[in-house]
């Protein structure tokens, strides 16, 4: 990228960063996703600064880049609650012992996993708040977050399939 286009995202950062956050929060109704999906607008616009810069409208090209990551955003979201808690909850006591017996499911899983895991899931932070606890990039975060989600699927089947 060069300076001058360098400069010319930094401008639309400037004008634009209260206005998609604002539809941000409004769609995620969470401060850290919300900040979380307009930086990934503009990291996205960093990557393709020919994309956006010659856009004809550079402010909505921003906007629908937003509108994307908002949907991924969600649908992950959505895919957390569908895949895991059910998963948990399927068994009939955890609904009896509650937390306890998640953890001791979640005691199936490795270190890494179960980590991520408790931190996304049950405690419900953000990715990029989880990244930032266990110390790795927000990609690598959502990458284990899914390779966690998978394992813990296999481990549960598995302990069906026992009983």
């Amino acid at each position: 990228m060069t300076r001058e286009q360098s400069q010319k995202i930094e401008q639309l950062y400037i004008a634009m960063f209260s206005r998609l956050y604002s539809v941000a929060f409004a769609v995620l109704k969470d401060k850290s996703f919300a900040e979380e999906a307009v930086q990934d607008t503009f990291r996205i616009a960093c990557a393709k600064p020919n994309s956006v810069l010659t856009s004809p409208n550079p402010e909505g090209w921003l906007m629908n880049t937003l509108k994307h990551i908002l949907l991924k955003i969600r649908s992950q979201r959505a895919q957390d609650s569908a895949h895991i808690l059910p998963l948990l909850k399927e068994h009939e006591d955890l609904q009896c012992n509650g937390i306890e017996r998640q953890a001791d499911i979640l005691d199936l899983l490795k270190e890494d996993d179960r980590r991520v895991l408790v931190l996304t899931v049950l405690e419900g932070k953000t990715m990029l708040e989880a990244s930032h606890e266990l110390g790795i990039g927000l990609e690598a975060c959502k990458k284990r977050a899914q390779r966690a989600r998978k394992r813990l699927k296999t481990a549960l089947i598995k302990l069906d399939e026992k009983e």
